[in-house]
């Protein structure tokens, strides 16, 4: 009788180590995934997800498709993170928004925080948009027919208020 509460004890012991293995082995990818992996590809580029950021040249080339051609959108490019925008944005870009928040702040720390409250100038970012064939335009173009628009109106950035909340819980 001792030997089956014996075997018993011990295969629970198993059934829980196997199990806690299953959680860690589950656990330990998402924290990776939190946080943007970020490569130094020489002295002053880098590679953050599908990103690349030249500071020297203070650029940065993204890829991404084109989902709206008409319409009214909300911004511009939609970098994965606020779910809920996805469909109010023009183009979606290959980078989730911790590494595009990443990317702006190694350009320049206080460029994200401008965006963010609406203090940049158009000068402070300029997007070229470049098609595969070659053909390229400057984004301001595409606004000049808007009234009272500014670039940093179709850009998302993110909120101080909500990232933490909306990224880290994957909403």
């Amino acid at each position: 009788m001792k030997i089956v509460k014996k075997r018993r004890s011990l295969w629970l012991i198993c059934l829980l180590i196997i199990a806690g293995v299953f959680l860690v082995s589950a656990y330990v990818p998402s924290l990776a995934e939190e946080e943007p992996v970020s490569n130094k590809t020489s002295k002053s580029k880098y590679e953050i997800d599908h990103l690349f950021v030249d500071t020297e040249k203070r650029e940065i080339h993204l890829t991404g498709r084109v989902v709206k051609t008409k319409g009214w959108v909300q911004s511009l490019f939609y970098a994965y993170g606020y779910k809920w925008l996805k469909k109010e944005s023009a183009i979606i870009i290959d980078a989730d928004l911790s590494s595009l928040q990443t990317a702006i702040a190694l350009l320049d720390w206080k460029l994200w925080q401008r965006l963010w409250e609406k203090r940049s100038r158009d000068e402070d970012v300029k997007v070229t948009l470049n098609w595969e064939n070659g053909n390229n335009i400057l984004a301001t173009k595409l606004l000049e027919e808007a009234d009272d628009i500014c670039f940093f109106d179709l850009i998302f950035v993110g909120s101080p208020y909500f990232d933490e909340i909306v990224i880290g819980e994957g909403f």
